[in-house]
């Protein structure tokens, strides 16, 4: 016989369940482009390539079930912006119509993060002309007059098939996953915790807030995946309440050199993610990703662990 208190705890999950659920339907998944911009071959311009993105991609992934976003056009070298979205984003989609130098440079970082979930289109009369080691991996074609009709079921085939950690790149195939699989495990649960926060800004107190990170510590648990808040240089939210309240230099002991805390980095960067290990537990691989939620000064860090030797 279940206590009160067990059924009560069972109750608030389950709003907890349908709460969540009722938030993904609330908004569409975000996607971003990486694409040209300008002059391209064939006389395409800003103005062709802006209606391509406005009136055809982004329709076509609204009806997929997704936002489009678009990476920002920039002089010179990748700036900071994009090369965050490269990283940070759940899901990638490259046009590789008229082979744009720039846009096969950031697909190239972008594979080389192994971040996975990255789809790439072309135009079909230019398909055959792609490096082989791109098609081997599936090209979503198009026609030139943009007919959404036969396009829209084959995006859909696309971005069905990816994963969280789908091998989707040359690069992906040829490397060890077992670094990167820790990595994209962080990015991915940061990416949801985030979301999951904002939902609280209006909120004045922290109380509902913090019900959510223990919902999310509860569900990534098993995963080998936990969400810290730090505030104020101290332990906010933990997966472990004995230690909710001491220094964040203490709690935060993850490693890269010297033994020493990364949390002062952590603090200062305000956004990124790390590779390290925990004190006292040899042979285990740590990601640590982590953002400033602002509204709150908090600083969300998820933490994803896993063995060496294997996943």
């Amino acid at each position: 016989m279940k206590t009160v208190a067990e059924i009560k705890a069972e109750i608030e999950k389950l709003k907890w369940l349908v709460e969540r659920e009722q938030w993904k339907q609330e908004e569409f998944k975000k996607c971003f482009v990486i694409m040209p911009f300008s002059m391209t071959r064939d006389s395409r311009g800003q103005e062709y390539w802006t209606s391509f993105f406005d009136d055809f991609l982004t329709e076509s992934l609204a009806d997929c079930g997704y936002q489009a976003l678009k990476c920002q056009p920039t002089s010179g070298s990748i700036v900071r912006g994009i090369m965050e979205d490269l990283a940070w984003a759940d899901v990638i989609l490259a046009v590789l119509t008229d082979f744009n130098g720039s846009v096969l440079y950031q697909l190239g970082a972008r594979h080389s993060l192994q971040r996975g979930r990255t789809v790439l289109i072309c135009q079909d009369d230019q398909i055959s002309n792609l490096p082989f080691d791109l098609r081997h991996y599936g090209v979503a074609d198009y026609s030139p007059s943009l007919d959404r009709a036969p396009f829209v079921p084959k995006l859909q085939d696309r971005l069905a098939k990816i994963g969280d950690e789908t091998r989707d790149s040359p690069v992906s195939s040829f490397l060890t996953l077992r670094d990167f699989y820790c990595t994209n495990r962080a990015l991915a649960c940061l990416r949801t915790a985030m979301e999951t926060l904002r939902r609280f800004n209006g909120d004045k107190d922290d109380f509902r807030c913090l019900a959510a990170v223990d919902h999310l510590n509860q569900e990534w648990g098993a995963r080998a995946i936990q969400l810290t808040i730090f505030k104020d240089d101290k332990v906010r939210c933990h997966v472990r309440k004995d230690v909710i309240g001491i220094s964040a230099f203490e709690c935060a002991k993850d490693v890269t050199w010297d033994h020493q805390s990364l949390y002062r980095l952590m603090r200062s960067d305000g956004k990124g993610i790390r590779l390290g290990g925990i004190e006292g537990y040899s042979g285990r691989i740590t990601a640590l990703a982590y953002d400033t939620l602002a509204e709150r000064d908090w600083l969300v860090l998820v933490e994803a662990h896993l063995k060496q030797g294997g996943l």
